[in-house]
């Protein structure tokens, strides 16, 4: 064996080592992305549903129907 296909054997397995690394950095971040968009939600579910019983009882006070 030369010294090209040593390199480029080497070369090669950093290059499967790296994507194999970026593959798992990327599912880590889409797991990450997720939850906080799950996270946003429940937030905003939370504040109109609070924004509806506000307005509820604005209505029951001011008699408006």
């Amino acid at each position: 064996m030369d010294i090209i296909s040593i390199l480029g054997t080497i070369v090669g397995c950093v290059g499967l080592i790296v994507a194999f690394w970026q593959y798992r950095k990327t599912k880590s971040l889409e797991g990450n992305i997720r939850s906080h968009n799950w996270f946003m939600y429940q937030r905003v579910n939370n504040t109109n549903g609070t924004t509806q019983i506000a307005l509820e009882l604005y209505k029951k006070i001011t008699n408006l129907k």
